[in-house]
């Protein structure tokens, strides 16, 4: 049998899954995060334009991506959930060679039993507070808590979520409010074709 080449050419994805902006890189720079599928790419946005940085590959589809900043922080970093329901929360550093890096301050697998929701995870961040909420699957909303995000240790720490039961089901969209002393989100959701809800709760309601 004649000896035969196969070639292929595998190109990355190309499909935009989510964007964010922020100032990511480092608290003087306004960047854009693009996220296509199975990585992410950072921009600078400047003068002349988009600057492309630095491009991170992950494990799993990217399907929530925010950037956000903590009280005690000086720069932003950036939350992660992937489709294989990895969540993580990572830092940019410039190196001496004014290169990139990319550190994982938290990360943990976020997996639950139960149905999941037909729509998208929705998220949402409280910086005040340093609490996220993420809904993936119907009946439950997922609490983290972000501790001590302003470390520069470089080992990784496990993310602290708690599970959250809810009556609420077919949620569209859920945000938590500014300006109150105590947690409290509210919940856009629809009971039946055309007819939307929105009901204001604290976290400790559900308790």
């Amino acid at each position: 049998m004649a000896a035969t080449n196969y070639v292929v050419t595998v190109q990355r994805p190309t499909q935009v899954t989510a964007l964010a902006t922020g100032y990511f890189t480092s608290s003087t720079e306004l960047n854009l995060i693009v996220a296509k599928n199975t990585h992410f790419e950072i921009y600078i946005i400047g003068s002349e334009g988009l600057k492309l940085v630095k491009d991170v590959c992950l494990y799993g589809r990217i399907n929530i991506l925010k950037c956000f900043r903590l009280s005690n922080m000086n720069k932003d970093v950036l939350f992660i959930f992937t489709n294989k329901y990895h969540g993580m929360i990572l830092d940019c550093r410039k190196t001496e060679n004014d290169q990139y890096e990319i550190l994982t301050k938290c990360h943990g697998l976020l997996k639950d039993t139960g149905r999941p929701s037909i729509r998208q995870p929705l998220c949402t961040i409280d910086t005040k507070h340093g609490l996220i909420l993420l809904r993936i699957l119907e009946g439950v909303i997922k609490l983290i808590y972000l501790k001590d995000l302003s470390s520069k240790e470089s080992s990784s720490k496990n993310l602290e979520a708690y599970n959250i039961k809810i009556d609420e089901q077919n949620i569209i969209d859920i945000q938590f409010l500014p300006g109150h002393q105590r947690p409290a989100f509210i919940i856009l959701h629809s009971c039946k074709p055309e007819s939307y809800y929105v009901i204001g709760k604290e976290p400790e309601e559900y308790n």
